[in-house]
């Protein structure tokens, strides 16, 4: 889920983020960008847990995932984000689903 989602998240936030969130991450980060790594992470979270869990548990499993993940994305420091934001992702799949 994170993988691609930032992944995306510089696709779109680099060349496309004009809406840049001065008091995170030295306002490198966008809005934009953070939009962009929770669809993508929302989608793939729902397409991957569903094939292991009913449906119904997969979609809130997976948008709280992402939101959390999203969130911990804009928070960390950009050199940290891959071990932090895989964590918080795990963390709450294992709490809900």
């Amino acid at each position: 889920m994170w993988g691609n989602g930032d992944g995306i998240a510089a696709l779109v936030g680099i060349p496309y983020g004009r809406h840049k969130i001065p008091v995170i991450a030295g306002g490198k980060k966008s809005v934009e960008g953070s939009t962009a790594l929770f669809i993508t992470s929302s989608l793939l979270g729902i397409l991957l847990l569903s094939a292991h869990i009913p449906v119904a548990s997969a979609i809130p499993a997976a948008l709280c995932s992402a939101a959390v993940g999203a969130a911990v994305e804009l928070f960390s420091p950009t050199e940290l984000d891959t071990i932090t934001v895989p964590l918080a992702i795990l963390a709450v799949l294992l709490i809900l689903a």
